[in-house]
């Protein structure tokens, strides 16, 4: 069998990385960066319980949420339709990228829209925020620290002052978001091979570095073929758990008959084309075992629910299906692994 790399890997798909960044809306500082010193130790313990001095948020937690919700979505998106990579990175197969492309550039829209309605409340979120820790420096902090002649008042303005050092401009603010997804079409990395010197140089050439170079060389491939037999053998197997999976869930939910509904079927029929479109080394189990419940898909929920043979038979055969993957375990997912590369050549490309 010839040896694989990653460019035999690359010709099902692409390498696809994301990178979402966000302004936390928080500062670590400690309270002598804020010019506050408690009076005693009891009152440091005090402020302590109740004002952390490490974190100051900016802006309002909830408002800033929803950018954490659509990175979190993003990631989900992302890991739906691809697999982890054990370089940086995720693979995307042909078949699943046209749909990551779709959701990715909705959130990626709902991402920027944000950012700018951010930047419209800007200052009144500011306002608020330095309002509330007006109030707070001068009716609790103010009884804990070293004040000296400074009225509650005039120590809220002060506090404030120092926290209002803390936010971006305006003009920076927006700087500090970004949603980006790059994809590359990899093509297999060059070899990592000894360099090619004339006989005249090679006696200026210690004996120490020829070695040591063979040395790198030799460790680069076998590191490569870590990777690659990690990233095949994680792949073969995680696909087959996940069909197993699905299988016992949605037995489970026929079970239950009066749970089993069209979204039942929809979410069945969701994962399954997942699975086969994220299938890129051609497990044969897995696409028989696929064409086996596209079968069952034609019928509707609501007549498994009144038909009890039909739903028996439905159930049965997702008890099958999971049993019979498990029966063929890791030595048929290593011929998979083995058989990888002997697909045929990739139908279409990015350009």
């Amino acid at each position: 069998m010839a040896e694989i790399t990653w460019g035999d890997i690359y010709e099902k798909g692409v390498r696809v990385k994301l990178r979402i960044s966000k302004w936390t809306a928080r500062k670590m500082l400690n309270f002598e960066e804020l010019g506050l010193e408690p009076k005693s130790g009891q009152d440091a313990a005090k402020l302590n319980k109740l004002f952390t001095p490490g974190v100051k948020r900016l802006i309002d937690k909830k408002r800033m949420g929803v950018f954490s919700s659509l990175e979190s979505r993003a990631r989900k998106v992302l890991e739906w339709n691809a697999l982890p990579l054990p370089i940086d990175g995720f693979f995307v197969t042909d078949e699943r990228f046209i749909a990551l492309k779709t959701s990715f550039d909705v959130l990626s829209k709902d991402f920027a829209i944000e950012v700018d309605k951010l930047s419209a409340e800007y200052e009144e979120l500011r306002k608020d925020m330095e309002n509330e820790y007006r109030e707070y420096a001068a009716e609790t902090l103010f009884d804990k620290v070293e004040t000296g002649e400074l009225s509650r008042e005039e120590f809220g303005d002060l506090f404030v002052q120092k926290i209002a050092s803390l936010y971006p401009s305006p003009e920076e603010l927006k700087g500090k978001f970004a949603f980006t997804y790059t994809v590359e079409e990899v093509t297999a990395p060059k070899d990592f091979k000894l360099e090619i010197i004339d006989e005249s140089e090679q006696a200026d050439i210690s004996a120490v570095r020829k070695i040591s170079r063979k040395a790198i060389q030799d460790h680069y491939k076998s590191q490569q073929k870590e990777l690659i037999d990690s990233f095949l053998n994680n792949a073969a197997i995680s696909l087959r758990r996940e069909l197993v999976e699905v299988c016992e869930h949605i037995k489970n939910v026929i079970t239950n008959g009066d749970r089993f509904t069209e979204n039942s079927l929809k979410s069945l029929s969701s994962k399954i084309d997942r699975i086969r479109g994220l299938n890129f080394l051609g497990d044969k189990e897995i696409e028989g075992q696929l064409k086996n419940i596209d079968s069952y898909l034609g019928t509707d929920a609501a007549t498994y629910r009144n038909d009890e043979q039909s739903l028996n038979n439905f159930s049965n055969a997702l008890s099958d299906i999971g049993q019979s993957i498990r029966e063929t375990g890791i030595t048929e997912v290593e011929e998979i692994v083995s058989n990888f590369g002997s697909l045929g050549t990739r139908r279409m490309r990015l350009k």
